[in-house]
Formats: structure tokens, C-alpha cells, sequence
């Protein structure tokens, strides 16, 4: 993809909340309420071989912590790359 600016990584539109509800995200009896809660703030990293690697689930009311996704997402790259180490909590 050569588009200047062009975001290189699939977006998914879910007016419906129907993949919301396929993923916990939402309540399925709340799914077609308009007052309805958001969704939570989820995020799923999955890796080249297509595998889920990492799972996160916050609250609407809860802000998500970027640079403890950015330390997990180093975590992950490294211990592929070295299959004999594994990184402690707290580590950066």
C-alpha cells in the first residue's frame, strides 16, 4: 500500500456492537440500547503466525496505559526473538 498516510493495519467498523458482544465487550442484552455503557476498551494483539499473543479488557471509565502496552509489546518481540528468556514484571 503506497497511499500517503494510509493506516497499514485493518480497521473494523462495529455499529452494531455485534462483534462487541462476540468478544465480551458488551452485554448482548445492552448491545441495542443507545444508553447503554460503551463498549470496553479492549485490545488484542495477534501475531504473524495469526495467534492471539496478548488480550487487554478496561472499563469505558478506565484509561488505557500506553507505555504498559508498549512494555508488553517489546516483551513479546524480544522473547520471540531469544525463545529462553522471559521478562519480569515492572520490566522495561
Amino acid at each position: 500500500m503506497d497511499i500517503p498516510g494510509a493506516f497499514p493495519y485493518p480497521i473494523i467498523g462495529d455499529e452494531k456492537r455485534e462483534l462487541a458482544v462476540l468478544l465480551d465487550m458488551i452485554d448482548e442484552d445492552s448491545k441495542d440500547n443507545e444508553e447503554a455503557a460503551l463498549t470496553v476498551r479492549a485490545l488484542y494483539i495477534i501475531g504473524p503466525d495469526k495467534k492471539l499473543k496478548l488480550s487487554m479488557q478496561y472499563p469505558a471509565s478506565t484509561g488505557r496505559n500506553v507505555d504498559e502496552i508498549l512494555r508488553v509489546i517489546d516483551s513479546l518481540q524480544l522473547t520471540t526473538r531469544l525463545k529462553v528468556v522471559a521478562t519480569p514484571a515492572n520490566w522495561t
